[in-house]
């Protein structure tokens, strides 16, 4: 922190709160509270690194103020994580809190000092007023007297000087640099051209130039032209200050009164920031704190040493002249003493009263008549004479002591001014010898001053930084964050056009089969045109007549009406497996629901269950449609009617006759048309399905993909003997490409009998746990109708 500033703010701590109150912001938002609370702090940091100790405090106080508003906010209170690392809010607070536990105290001592030294300066000035209105009336002031001063409540009431500024608080000023102030100078010209602050601020206004009543328009052209432009830079300063070599005050007829009354009554026009300060102790006071800063450090000049009062010995001499004639020996002719023409008679009352004023005893008590010595005077004239004579003999003895005495007065003076003038030569000395120190002192300490200043500078610096780098973390996180949502959103995008993939593929691949197919078709049909025409040419060849006439040469449709079939019976056999209802395992049609993870059910069962028997998770409030299941419901609905079409054309075969898939028909390597595995338990015959009955089964759902019959064997023995087990797979539905192509397998679990399947589900209360870790759905095989024949 800097040099401090002077008080000028306030006058405590109170007064700065009222100061820093808030007003209505019941009507900001919390992004900008915060930014407001942050350029307060940041302005609350300068003002303490630049010695402001007030605007600091007032400025950290007014941002605790503001973070006690942002608290209470809202939206702060809905993402208060994010305004509070945002904007660094916790940290500042605690620093506030802290600097202004600091600044309190300073501030405090700080008042109580300035008071303290506000009620000494007026006691001194009360009292310096009342020396001298005494001293104006003769009278001499009784110390121990009471101080007419105004009390109130026990407190005497003086009034403030706040136009005073001490020396120290003038170096501070020059040293900071924050606060401009402009130095007039009152004292003579010649006294300022010897010795003056090394400071460009600095103006001397000559005492000469002030008299009273003078205006400001008339100090300016007194002054030489050179110097008018400084002039005229008193009102742009924050500060102005006069001085002079010793005051204390704006006493009446000073120069630094009459240049106040002229820059505050008499400058026309002018505008000044503050009223003028005076310098507290002069220049005189400051040239001793700071000589390092003063050119030619140098005391007020005496021209001449003080003048002792001496006697007027004539006088004397005359005195004793006039007394010797007259008790001298000789004829008194009746004629007076020659004396000169302008002296008056003189007469014992004057002498005494001529001794006492040349030699200060005119208060002695002595009285003499008025007497004129004469010659022929009476004895009793005599005897007074004789009296009067004797008493002036004694008065001038008194005199000689009185002259010894101020003789010795003489010498000690001289000897003291003797002695005052090698302390003056001991102190100058003293003087020129510290100053040199005390500079380098000085300059040492402002040396530190600087670093430290630049020190903090940095530490500002790296704190702004550190806001900045939170502030773009933030940034940064919500940029990551954006970044997520795009890349679900590019996920869910990826997965529906690769849905069309699929689809576009499967599309290709059909119109690929039966382009083979018809291909095929063709070469067939070629080939039999050849054959035929071969023989045609024999026939030519050998000029016999064709046994049998072709009156039709296309070949007949058949085989490729049942190829046509064939593959149409296929593709019906996928879709209605991907149609499959996991409950009751019917083909769905529409509307076709799903769960959460697209597991179709169909309408009539889904009202009927809360979980999705696959994953086992819970349906929502409302219902969701599975688009993609109805479109391949669509598609299957198309394929049958193609296939009704082609068997009623003709040559197409009777519908009744085309081949029909059969539940649970074996096929080769144990897998039949529905994609199921089945497994027979190794010692047991297998069963046929004529003899199998649906409440021998056990439908289990949410079969892993790794699931082998043996295991489900092993687990389900526990509740009777197992004849079958099959295990149907799912990685042909149409909505499988999008996640992954796997999702969980379903199967049926075929007991010897059916108590076995009522033993099973009377545990369910007891989940059935595969591998221990993964829970299986367990339920009743549903009765499922069998599918009349396209017609």
């Amino acid at each position: 922190m800097g040099v401090l500033k002077p008080l000028y703010f306030g006058t405590d701590l109170s007064n700065l709160q009222k100061s820093a109150k808030l007003g209505d912001t019941s009507k900001w938002n919390a992004k900008a509270l915060c930014q407001s609370s942050e350029k307060v702090f940041k302005e609350a940091v300068i003002q303490k690194d630049l010695g402001d100790e007030e605007k600091a405090y007032v400025f950290f106080y007014k941002y605790i103020e503001c973070v006690q508003k942002i608290n209470k906010n809202p939206e702060f209170k809905k993402d208060a994580k994010y305004f509070t690392s945002m904007y660094n809010i916790q940290k500042n607070s605690k620093k506030a809190i802290v600097t202004l536990e600091a600044l309190a105290t300073s501030l405090e001592k700080r008042y109580d000092e300035k008071n303290e030294e506000k009620n000494v300066a007026e006691k001194i000035a009360k009292l310096d007023l009342d020396l001298k209105s005494s001293e104006s009336k003769g009278s001499k002031l009784d110390v121990n007297s009471n101080i007419d001063t105004p009390i109130k409540n026990g407190i005497a009431k003086d009034e403030p000087k706040d136009y005073l500024i001490t020396h120290q608080k003038l170096y501070s000023l020059i040293n900071q640099k924050s606060t401009t102030f402009f130095i007039l100078d009152t004292r003579p010209a010649a006294d300022y051209h010897n010795s003056s602050m090394t400071i460009p601020n600095s103006l001397s206004v000559p005492e000469m130039c002030l008299r009273p009543g003078t205006t400001a328009a008339s100090i300016g052209k007194n002054l030489k032209v050179e110097f008018r432009s400084q002039w005229d830079r008193r009102t742009t300063v924050d500060m102005l200050i006069l001085c002079d070599w010793t005051g204390s005050d704006f006493l009446p007829d000073k120069p630094v009164t009459v240049l106040r009354d002229a820059i505050t009554k008499w400058d026309l026009g002018a505008e000044y920031k503050n009223p003028p300060y005076l310098l507290q102790g002069g220049f005189l006071k400051f040239l001793y704190a700071y000589p390092h800063i003063v050119r030619a450090p140098s005391e007020p000049r005496t021209d001449s040493k003080p003048v002792m009062p001496s006697l007027d010995l004539e006088i004397r001499e005359r005195l004793r002249a006039e007394i010797s004639q007259c008790t001298g020996k000789g004829d008194y002719d009746g004629r007076e003493v020659p004396r000169s023409k302008t002296e008056p008679p003189v007469t014992i009352d004057g002498a005494c009263s001529l001794f006492g004023k040349a030699a200060g005893v005119a208060d002695l008590p002595f009285t003499a008549p008025k007497v004129c010595v004469k010659r022929g005077v009476s004895n009793d004239d005599n005897a007074s004479s004789n009296k009067t004579l004797t008493d002036i003999d004694a008065r001038k003895c008194h005199l000689d002591q009185l002259l010894k005495e101020r003789s010795h007065l003489e010498e000690a003076i001289n000897l003291e001014l003797s002695q005052f003038g090698k302390h003056k030569e001991h102190v100058g000395s003293i003087i020129g010898s510290k100053s040199t120190e005390m500079k380098n002192l000085i300059l040492a300490a402002e040396k530190y001053q600087k670093e430290n200043k630049r020190k903090m500078q940095k530490i500002n610096q790296a704190d702004q930084d550190l806001v900045d780098l939170e502030r773009r973390l933030a940034e940064v996180r919500k940029i990551k964050v954006d970044l997520k949502n795009e890349c679900q959103t590019n996920e869910s995008r990826i997965v529906e056009l690769n849905d069309k993939i699929h689809k576009l593929e499967v599309c290709m691949d059909k119109e690929l089969e039966n382009a083979q197919v018809e291909e095929s078709n063709i070469e067939s049909r070629i080939q039999d045109l050849k054959r035929k025409l071969s023989e045609l040419d024999k026939v030519i060849d050998n000029g016999n007549a064709p046994s049998k006439v072709l009156t039709d040469p296309t070949p007949q449709p058949e085989e490729t009406t049942k190829s046509w079939i064939d593959f149409i019976d296929k593709e019906i056999d996928e879709k209605e497996r991907d149609l499959e209802c996991p409950v009751c395992l019917e083909v769905a049609a529409s509307p076709i629901y799903m769960c959460a993870e697209s597991h179709l059910i169909c309408r009539n069962c889904r009202p009927k269950v809360k979980k999705c028997p696959e994953c086992r998770m819970k349906y929502g409030a409302k219902p969701k449609i599975h688009r993609y299941a109805e479109k391949t419901a669509e598609e299957l609905a198309r394929l049958k009617s193609q296939r009704v079409k082609i068997l009623e054309q003709p040559g197409g075969g009777n519908p009744s006759e085309a081949p029909q898939p059969s539940i649970g028909q074996d096929m080769p390597e144990a897998v039949n048309k529905s994609g199921a595995r089945s497994k027979t338990v190794r010692g047991q015959p297998k069963p046929s399905s004529g003899t199998i009955n649906d409440n021998q089964q056990l439908f289990v759902g949410n079969l892993p993909h790794n699931c082998e019959e043996e295991e489900l064997v092993e687990l389900f023995t526990r509740y009777g003997k197992v004849l079958d087990v099959r295990i149907n797979q799912k990685s042909g539905r149409a909505d499988a490409a999008w996640r992954g192509g796997r999702v969980p397998n379903f199967g049926f679990i075929v007991f010897e009998e059916a108590n076995s399947v009522d033993m099973a589900l009377r545990d369910k209360d007891k989940p059935i746990m595969l591998y221990g870790t993964h829970r299986l759905n367990v339920e009743e095989k549903k009765m499922r109708t069998p599918r009349a024949p396209p017609s």
